[in-house]
């Protein structure tokens, strides 16, 4: 089981329904797919020195997509409300 507090932060915390999500094994059904552009799939890191400043200026990036491909491959619970335990 794998816990994601983000997912609980934005559904708003204790008190509110805590959606809860299941995902198929990966052998059984192709759920997602992650293209990346030109098949580069490390980021492109650029160092700049700025004349008259210390330090460096760092530009990272990566180019990728992501395709659903089978709406099966995961379920969504919409979960139960949990009560605040310091509360």
């Amino acid at each position: 089981m794998i816990e994601d507090p983000t997912i609980n932060t934005l559904a708003g915390g204790f008190g509110n329904a805590m959606p809860w999500f299941m995902t198929a094994n990966t052998t059984d059904t192709a759920f997602i797919e992650v293209d990346y552009l030109n098949g580069q799939e490390i980021p492109t890191i650029r160092r700049m020195e700025t004349p008259g400043q210390l330090g460096f200026v760092w530009d990272i990036y990566l180019d990728w997509g992501i395709n659903v491909m089978d709406y099966r491959g995961a379920i969504k619970n919409p979960g139960t409300n949990i009560a605040d335990p310091l509360g």
